[in-house]
């Protein structure tokens, strides 16, 4: 058996289960896939000495890799695998997984529901930079769903939370979700699209329920367009009420054509025909159906704003088609 997916959940599995899911494990010597709930620590010393083992799952993962549990760093265990997934109520069993089998994986997605505090994605991502090759890691997922205990110095997350995924310079897919959202500027935008070039998929969510003005702008869709010439999908908040710098001689906009999903979630706007002829120009492939856009309570007028934005784009293009027209 090269295969093996487990869907129950622990609160569904009849006693000792667990003991008896990890001696089936225990037992299969060319697993290649394995999906599951939580394993025991024979499972986890088996597992780590497979040479065939290439996309592990671990899903309600309630005690993790045992204190007492010494695994060989350093890229010495888990030497095939390729993809990682977890999903755990603390955040000191992802640290504990990854720091043995990060070394050689090129998709990692990490789950986990523990309430602390934003430093908290500053000691993970600094784990994931230590444990993950620079060269190898192309997908990373980083998802919490429980609202943070946070002070007035940790609220919400901040680029310094984030900066060390900046070594991953070969990533093509950046998923990251926090209810409180990420509090970036357009600088610091503009660093994460210069250290990931090959970007297809960019996700920086936060929840419905942000309190806070994001203090990204327009500037950070251009920093990504000029630097992520792959991109093809994005979800970012952003402040679309700055105006933009038009373009110059000196400083032009260069048409960027592969995006084609374009999410602003909760975005402010007051100016839709600006924000339609900024996108039109930066984005010229992006179709009106391919923004999206949420409100919350008392933001129906700002949604109206984003659904004009759409409309607006589509009469932007047909005045600069008639006037090419016209010139010809």
């Amino acid at each position: 058996m090269s295969s093996l997916f487990i869907t129950s959940k622990p609160s569904e599995s009849p006693p000792n289960a667990l003991y008896t899911l990890s001696s089936v494990i225990c037992d299969l010597h060319a697993l290649r896939t394995l999906s599951v709930n939580d394993i025991s620590a024979n499972a986890y010393l088996h597992l780590a000495a497979l040479p065939s083992l290439k996309c592990l799952a671990l899903w309600s993962v309630q005690h993790g890799l045992p204190a007492s549990l010494t695994l060989p760093a350093n890229g010495a265990s888990f030497l095939a695998l390729e993809k990682f997934e977890f999903s755990s109520t603390a955040l000191t069993h992802c640290t504990r997984l990854l720091l043995v089998a990060g070394k050689h994986l090129h998709s990692l997605g990490i789950s986990y529901h523990e309430s602390g505090t934003p430093s908290d994605w500053r000691s993970l991502t600094t784990t994931v930079e230590k444990s993950c090759s620079g060269v190898n890691l192309t997908s990373i997922t980083i998802h919490t769903d429980i609202r943070y205990q946070a002070g007035p110095l940790d609220f919400p997350i901040q680029f310094q939370h984030i900066q060390p995924l900046l070594k991953f310079h070969n990533l093509t897919y950046s998923k990251l979700e926090t209810p409180l959202g990420f509090d970036l500027d357009d600088t610091d935008v503009e660093e994460m699209a210069k250290a990931w070039p090959h970007l297809n998929k960019l996700h920086l969510k936060g929840s419905i329920h942000e309190d806070f003005h994001p203090r990204m702008t327009l500037a950070s869709l251009k920093s990504l367009a000029q630097h992520c010439r792959h991109l093809a999908k994005v979800y970012i908040r952003i402040d679309a009420t700055q105006p933009y710098v038009p373009a110059t001689p000196m400083a032009p906009i260069i048409p960027h054509r592969s995006l084609t999903t374009l999410d602003v979630g909760r975005s402010p706007i007051e100016d839709p025909t600006m924000v339609a002829t900024f996108l039109s120009d930066l984005f010229p492939c992006l179709g009106p159906g391919d923004i999206m856009h949420g409100y919350w309570r008392d933001e129906l007028n700002n949604a109206l704003a984003w659904s004009e934005v759409r409309s607006t784009l589509v009469a932007v293009r047909a005045n600069k088609a008639a006037a090419l027209a016209e010139a010809m």
